[in-house]
């Protein structure tokens, strides 16, 4: 099978007379494909400069395009030897020469060490060692008849690369080491041809082509059947669309949707909200996200008022009292009840003095604590909570002393006391 392979495929190669070369294939821009100076980052790709010299095809021609980027999957080792060897016979490097690199590469045996001791001695049929320095020089010379295949299927006119200018030559395909970029119009029929050309490939040079892990971007100008038809045929998912993403969302949320990876499992796009069970938002939801991440950006790693209060709230619900002592808990401590200062502040009543004692403002703080009706009432309860704090201004602070305090029996008692002081005097 390999061999009938190799006759196939290394007749189609580039001589290695460069006369030869340019004889077969006169377009010299084929020559300069594999550029490095070239990557898959260039602005040209993902950043169209409208006032750029950039061939109008890519974006408002009648022929739509295409860039096809491929994952090989473990390149190195994947590297067959026969297939090396030819090569360098083809590319007619001296026999020697091929002999003494063949030598390199095939006579390295490995070990595998368990527990600090090496145990047998594995004799590898193929691969180009990885961190060897030879190895990369090697691997380029298997993958010049990848591109020799591709200049070929150009000069046929069965391949058109894109162009970066008007008078720019075309560029068909860009190669790195596990990675490669393929250019060609947005058409089935040159779809096909590529596939065939790495089928032929990877069937020659025992490299393999991981479709789920390669992407396609397509021109704007190309349909959107068209666009399924070849994600169908090369069973390789679409990239985002830079342009639209770009044009409907902030930069810094367009950045952001671009880190996402793309499903390989080819899904219907869905709207999901990850922060409830169902998936679905609710205005619930979406008011403890934002209140968290106010909570985070207040925060920076110091405890807040809020923190305060969320765990006096989860301390306070854990208690075994009925909800109503709970719920007049979480009321007292966000000053939340309509005390007569609170009534005076929102215009309802003029006065907001204590109607018993005369004295103070009648607040949440007066009224359960500090009054003196209040204390005497608090004098003969129990003597943790006669020696607890006094004097302050707010009424959380006080339930916050008392949490550290007393038993979760006498945080009960207190709670029902307090809604007990409420109800007599109102």
């Amino acid at each position: 099978m390999a061999e009938s392979l190799n006759q196939e495929i290394f007749p189609d190669m580039v001589p290695a007379d460069p006369d030869v070369c340019r004889q077969q294939w006169p377009h010299e821009d084929h020559w300069e494909m594999s550029n490095p100076l070239f990557g898959y980052d260039d602005p040209y790709y993902h950043n169209h400069d409208p006032d750029a010299d950039v061939d109008e095809e890519w974006k408002t021609g009648k022929k739509g395009m295409l860039e096809l980027k491929l994952d090989i999957s473990k390149a190195y080792d994947r590297g067959e030897w026969d297939f090396l060897k030819k090569m360098m016979s083809k590319l007619e490097f001296p026999n020697v020469w091929v002999e003494r690199v063949m030598t390199c590469v095939s006579t390295p045996s490995f070990s595998v060490r368990i527990n600090g001791k090496a145990f047998s001695n594995v004799k590898p049929t193929r691969v180009l060692r990885q961190g060897a320095r030879l190895s990369p020089y090697l691997f380029l010379l298997c993958a010049k008849e990848f591109t020799a295949l591709l200049a070929k299927k150009e000069a046929e006119g069965r391949l058109h690369g894109v162009s970066i200018g008007r008078r720019a030559p075309t560029i068909s395909h860009i190669l790195f080491a596990d990675d490669s970029l393929l250019f060609c119009r947005a058409t089935m029929e040159e779809v096909r041809c590529i596939s065939d050309t790495l089928q032929l490939y990877a069937a020659a040079s025992g490299q393999c082509i991981s479709f789920e892990k390669s992407s396609v971007y397509f021109s704007s100008n190309t349909k959107r059947v068209q666009r399924e038809a070849i994600k169908n045929e090369l069973g390789v998912k679409e990239e985002w669309d830079r342009e639209l993403i770009e044009t409907k969302f902030h930069k810094e949320d367009a950045g952001a949707i671009f880190c996402m990876p793309l499903s390989r499992r080819h899904a219907f796009d869905l709207i999901i909200w990850l922060h409830t069970k169902n998936e679905e938002y609710s205005v619930r939801s979406g008011y403890y996200v934002a209140r968290e991440l106010l909570r985070q950006e207040s925060n920076k790693g110091e405890c807040s008022e809020e923190d305060k209060g969320e765990l006096l709230w989860r301390h306070l619900w854990k208690l075994h009292i009925p909800n109503k002592f709970k719920v007049f808990g979480w009321k007292v401590c966000q000053n939340a009840l309509p005390t007569r200062e609170n009534l005076a502040r929102c215009k309802v009543v003029e006065d907001g003095c204590c109607q018993v004692c005369r004295l103070n403002s009648k607040s949440v703080a007066h009224m359960l604590w500090q009054c003196g009706v209040t204390q005497d009432i608090w004098a003969s309860s129990i003597r943790k909570i006669q020696k607890s704090i006094t004097g302050q201004p707010k009424f959380m602070q006080i339930v916050e002393g008392l949490m550290h305090k007393l038993t979760e029996e006498e945080q009960e008692l207190f709670w029902v006391q307090c809604l007990t002081i409420w109800n007599q005097q109102n």
